[in-house]
């Protein structure tokens, strides 16, 4: 993670939509829920984007967002800012380096305690 992040003049949302499956099939590894990322894939093309990664307000309201974690060897993202209310991260991508960034999305469920973690990715494809 970078820590001399330049400000954001783009900005990228990744809509996270997480809902319980009541039938234990649902598509998380534990299958209590099914979730999805719109875009699947986020291709980042500008320079100094913020990246937001949002629950939807159909995904469950007893879900925040509780960390973050990547492959970022490269340092092109600067370090996760939390919103209060636990529904969304936002990340700076530099977007300096053509590259493939897996991400893990840690995911806390506030009636059981349970984590969980959602692996969307990010595909650098910087300006030329």
């Amino acid at each position: 993670m970078r820590d001399d992040s330049p400000n954001a003049t783009a900005e990228y949302v990744i809509d996270v939509d997480i809902k319980r499956n009541p039938t234990g099939r649902g598509n998380s590894r534990d299958g209590r829920f099914d979730y999805a990322f719109k875009p699947d894939v986020a291709v980042i093309k500008d320079s100094n984007t913020s990246m937001v990664y949002r629950l939807t307000t159909t995904s469950d309201p007893a879900l925040r967002i509780s960390g973050i974690y990547t492959t970022d060897a490269r340092y092109q993202l600067g370090a996760p800012r939390m919103a209060r209310d636990g529904r969304s991260v936002t990340l700076l991508n530099v977007n300096t380096q053509q590259m493939l960034i897996h991400v893990s999305l840690q995911v806390a469920d506030i009636e059981d305690g349970s984590l969980a973690h959602y692996d969307p990715q990010v595909l650098n494809d910087p300006p030329l």
